[in-house]
Formats: C-alpha cells, structure tokens, sequence
C-alpha cells in the first residue's frame, strides 16, 4: 500500500490548511454574511412565503454541528510483537519474512491507520503458512513463530481501535464538512459510499479477503472527495432551517385569511408558491438528501458497532440521527400546509 502511505505523509499539511478554512468559513458564517449553499431553494421558498404574508423573512442561524473527535483523544496503545533477528533470518523464504522486512522499514513504520492494520491481517496470515511449512523441518521455531503468531493475534482488537482512531482518510470522510453540499450527486454518492463501505469492511475482518488493492484504492478516493463531509453539513443545515422556519407557518390558515367568506388572493399566492416552489424544488431536494443520508447511515451504524470509544460512538450516532431529524423536520413544516390547504379548500395536488 505504498501509493498510500506517501499520501498520508501529506495529510499533516493538508489538515494544516483545512484547519485556516474551517476558522474562515466559521467567521464567515457568524456574520450570517452568505447563505450556505445548501439552502438556497429553501431560503428563496422562505422568502416568497414571507413576503406574501408580509413578514419579515427568516435569517438562518448556524446550529452546533457535531465535531469529529481529535485523534489524539482516540488513541489506544497497541502492544508491540517481535521475533528474533535469528529467527526472521531462519524463515527467509516464508512470505512472512518480506512482510516483516516491509513493516520494519522506513515507509512501513509510516504506515497507520487502516493500511497498517490490514498490514496486520496479511503478516497474520503468511504467518501461520510459516507455521506450517517450517514445522517439519524445525519444530522449536515453529512452536516460537506460533507463540509470536498469538500474541500478534491477541493485539488485532487494540490495532482495529488504533487504525479507526488515526486513519486519515476514513476521518476526513467523517469530518463535518465546511461547507453543505452545492448540488445532490448521485453518482459522487455512489462512489464515495461504496469506497466507505469498503474501508469499514476491511476493519470488520480478522482475517485478510485477498482485497489489499481495493482497500487502498477505497481510502485514496474517500480521502481525495469532500462530498460526504458536505453531505453531514447539509443534513444539520437543512433540518436546522426547517425548524426555524416553523415562525413563517404559525397561524399559516389565519394569516392567509381562509376564514374569510371568499377564498383571498393572499391564500391564492401561497398555495401557488407551496406547490411551486416547495413540492416543486424543495422537496425533492430534502428528498434526495434524506435517502443518500439513510444509505451512509447504514454504513456509519457499522463503523458505530467496530468502534469501542463513546467519544467517537456519540459523534457518529448524531450522524446517524440527523437523517431522522430531516425527515421529521420536513414532515413537521409540511404539517402546516397540510391544514391550509383543508381550510382553504384547495384540492390535493391541484
């Protein structure tokens, strides 16, 4: 996994930098100043519905988004295995011997993550073909690789915590964004969603799947894509707005006047505008941000269940739990309307 390991020894910088951006996009968005991106269709219904009942329109105000836990606060000692010099020496022609020889230098000690803990399962395994294929000739230094061997085993849970903690390619996949997502892409999603699914598949194993290549091809692409950092942001901005848009729906049948004795063209106005501009542009957007939200959910509750750190289980079910709040935040706006269109008498749909 070379190609990967050289990529890592950039991600200091690179999170240097995030870093400056995310203190940038912070003092940009408490000035209120510009609009995330996220909401511009639900912003421009807002307004239109606003303006019709002449109130005044409703400025977005930045929620707590949820912050990925620093790594340091994740880490978990792994205890260290080794083997004799003698006896690595001794079992030369084993497949074992240039994984440990790979390991032991100046790349592989730079190794981390899930790259080194797949690392793990491959020496694990050459490991007890070693085993085997120097039993007969040399049973002393079987029964030592067989001891090593265990002990090795015994540290892959410790190692599966250590590589969920450090890795930097499956945290920024799970960092939140600075910024939601401009448009949803179904085939960004796709990509990027099976690339997750194939690192969290990875750590799920104990045993290695003869997979090395896509694992590393997996964490390249989730780790070169800001889309699902984009796609957490834009569940918090999008289910935030919406609760606070529940002022511009208050007393929605009052305001539009459907008490009175004839059907106003105030009422007229906001019925057009509900179906043009909320069923019409807004929904299917909430829409589609909900089920690509529910589809990296299934894979985030994985990741929940390998991961034994509450900081990062409680960062991870927020995840988890924003595609609900969306949905229950876009049922709740549509509740409103619901009862305008009975009082006002406007026939579903039309």
């Amino acid at each position: 996994m070379r190609p990967y390991v050289q990529l890592q020894m950039t991600s200091i910088i690179v999170r240097l930098r995030r870093a400056l951006g995310y203190i940038c996009a912070a003092l940009v968005l408490s000035g209120c100043s510009d609009l995330p991106d996220s909401l511009k269709s639900l912003n421009d219904y807002q307004q239109r519905v606003t303006n019709t009942l002449e109130r005044p329109a409703v400025r977005f105000t930045v929620p707590n988004y949820p912050r990925l836990p620093a790594s340091r606060d994740l880490q978990v000692e792994v205890p260290r295995v080794s083997i004799s010099l003698l006896d690595a020496w001794r079992i030369e022609s084993c497949p074992a011997a240039q994984l440990i020889a790979e390991r032991n230098s100046a790349l592989g000690k730079l190794s981390q993550g899930v790259t080194r803990y797949y690392g793990d399962l491959l020496l694990l395994d050459a490991g007890r073909e070693c085993v085997a294929t120097v039993r007969a000739e040399d049973p002393n230094l079987a029964e030592r690789l067989a001891a090593a061997l265990q002990q090795k085993a015994a540290t892959l849970a410790a190692a599966r915590q250590q590589a969920i903690a450090s890795d930097d390619a499956l945290r920024h996949a799970l960092r939140m964004g600075a910024n939601g997502l401009r448009e949803v892409d179904d085939a960004v999603f796709a990509e990027q969603l099976a690339a997750l699914e194939q690192v969290v598949y990875a750590l799920e194993q104990s045993q290695p799947q003869n997979d090395e290549a896509r694992v590393e091809a997996a964490l390249q692409t989730i780790h070169q894509s800001d889309y699902l950092p984009r796609l957490w942001r834009t569940l918090q901005e999008q289910s935030a707005y919406l609760t606070q848009l529940a002022t511009i729906t208050d007393n929605l049948t009052e305001r539009a006047g459907c008490d009175a004795p004839t059907r106003p063209n105030r009422a007229e106005v906001l019925h057009t505008v509900f179906l043009k501009f909320f069923i019409g542009e807004v929904q299917p957007q909430l829409a589609a941000v909900t089920a690509q939200g529910q589809r990296a959910a299934n894979v985030l509750q994985r990741l929940q269940a390998l991961t034994s750190q509450p900081l990062l289980q409680d960062y991870l079910a927020q995840l988890v739990t924003s595609v609900a709040q969306l949905r229950e935040a876009t049922k709740a706006h549509v509740q409103p309307w619901q009862s305008f269109f009975t009082a006002c008498e406007f026939t579903p749909g039309g």
